[in-house]
């Protein structure tokens, strides 16, 4: 049996990912290509988005971005995490504690997402082209 994904859900979310990725504002143009999807169903998502609240439009430039209700759609977790301070902060004291590089990944069917990591991580990966693997432990 296959798993029918929810088209709208799903391109929203992927819209999300794609900002915190770029980290900068977007065409509908550069939207629909990172999404892989119609310009047209790009700009209905955005649109309405948009009405919602958890997206800007800036008409001189014709570019949108997330506004601050989306980051306090999370702002709850940190404190479920046992204090104030941020994963990454988490992450990074890690690092220097361990000599290691840290990361925080997702399973995703047969792939692996890597969301949050050490920034000693993010660099050394983004300075080599060379693959690295994954260890994906499940939890119980």
């Amino acid at each position: 049996m296959t798993q029918r994904s929810i088209k709208s859900a799903e391109r929203t979310l992927r819209l999300f990912e794609l900002f915190a990725r770029r980290q900068e504002r977007l065409t509908v143009g550069e939207i629909a290509r990172g999404l892989v999807i119609p310009q047209p169903s790009a700009s209905m998502l955005l649109t309405n988005l948009t009405e919602m609240g958890y997206l800007e439009y800036d008409r001189f430039d014709r570019s949108y971005a997330p506004t601050i209700r989306v980051t306090l759609l999370g702002s709850w977790i940190g404190p479920r995490l046992g204090g104030r301070q941020s994963l990454a902060s988490r992450l990074d004291d890690l690092h220097r504690s361990l000599d290691e590089y840290i990361f925080v990944g997702i399973q995703n069917g047969a792939h692996a997402q890597i969301d949050i990591s050490s920034s000693a991580f993010r660099m050394a990966h983004t300075r080599r082209s060379s693959k690295w693997s994954v260890a994906v432990i499940p939890t119980i």
